[in-house]
């Protein structure tokens, strides 16, 4: 005689075997990793993808960090864009290249990202050093497109180079924002030299002269108007790391906002280092990484060398698919 709670469990056994056979099967699972997510959107942040996202680590890639940062601040679905994830733990990378007058893509694999992986990525600093110092450090949210575009920026240099060096090593060795701006944007950035006298024979530098303020100031106004990106780079003095003024020498930075001073009119400008901070010495400090200059007084003194502006922002075009990766290239691996 069947009783009733005996029914009951038969009829809760039936149905969750409904369930099972109307479930769709199961996809292969990657292991689970909470650290290896691209982008992740900060409480404070107005998208996935922030400028304070961008935190140079020990590479010397200024131009680059110096590019993105600026570019996440005028057009970050560009910078999104660009990377997709393989459903492996990894991530295809678009990078356009001027000379082949298309966009190529990389894979980056995890392992090249380098971490250790240990379930979540740290910051760069812990002391259970989970984070290889040379890459970008991952945000405070522990996103890591930055770490993701460097890497595939190396095997993009290393890709178009005759070179026996490494794409790591062909990234430290410095560059230039304006092309890296295009690599990112795959539209041509403009670059403008502001000692031109720098690199000419000593007997013709007194026929130049250095840019004013009355002729950058106007430029830099109406590339703002027109959100386009920003970028400017520091002389280059081999005896000493610090300029005036409290800049760093040979460095880039991203141009956050350009104003007319009330009262004098003198423009100033303010800067948003790559490393994350520097105005003061301090990474604890919100906001430290900003540093406001009179642009006459740089100009004056020479140490700006170079003002690049990028192209307006534009909604992405969608990539091609299957994405055209480059095979058959050594890739830069992190040595």
């Amino acid at each position: 005689m069947t009783t009733l709670a005996s029914a009951l469990a038969s009829g809760r056994e039936m149905a969750v075997l409904l369930r099972s056979l109307a479930a769709p099967p199961e996809s292969p699972t990657v292991e689970p990793n909470p650290g290896d997510v691209a982008f992740v959107r900060g409480r404070d942040d107005a998208h996935v993808v922030a400028p304070n996202d961008v935190q140079q680590g020990d590479i010397g890639d200024c131009y680059l960090l110096a590019a993105m940062r600026a570019l996440a601040q005028s057009n970050p679905d560009q910078l999104q864009s660009l990377i997709r994830a393989d459903g492996r733990g990894g991530y295809d990378v678009r990078i356009y290249s001027k000379s082949d007058g298309r966009w190529n893509t990389y894979h980056v694999s995890r392992d090249e990202l380098g971490t250790r992986w240990q379930g979540t990525l740290k910051r760069a600093g812990d002391n259970n050093n989970a984070v290889d110092p040379r890459l970008a450090a991952p945000s405070e949210e522990g996103d890591i497109w930055v770490r993701i575009i460097e890497v595939a920026y190396a095997k993009h240099l290393k890709a178009h180079s005759d070179s026996s060096a490494s794409g790591m090593a062909l990234l430290d060795r410095g560059g230039y924002a304006d092309r890296a701006m295009t690599a990112l944007t795959g539209k041509a950035a403009e670059r403008m030299e502001l000692r031109a006298e720098v690199f000419l024979p000593l007997e013709l530098r007194w026929k130049t002269r250095k840019a004013s303020a009355d002729d950058i100031g106007p430029r830099m106004m109406a590339a703002q108007a027109q959100q386009r990106p920003m970028m400017v780079s520091t002389l280059g003095d081999t005896r000493k790391d610090r300029l005036p003024l409290n800049l760093v020498s040979r460095h880039a930075y991203h141009v956050e906002a350009v104003r007319r001073e009330e009262g004098t009119g003198r423009y100033v400008v303010t800067l948003m280092n790559p490393w994350g901070h520097t105005h003061p010495d301090s990474p604890s400090l919100p906001g430290d990484e900003k540093g406001e200059i009179y642009l006459d007084e740089a100009l004056n003194q020479g140490l700006l060398t170079a003002l690049d502006i990028g192209p307006p922002p534009v909604k992405p075009e969608p990539p091609s698919s299957p994405f055209d990766i480059i095979r058959g290239l050594p890739h830069a691996t992190i040595p």
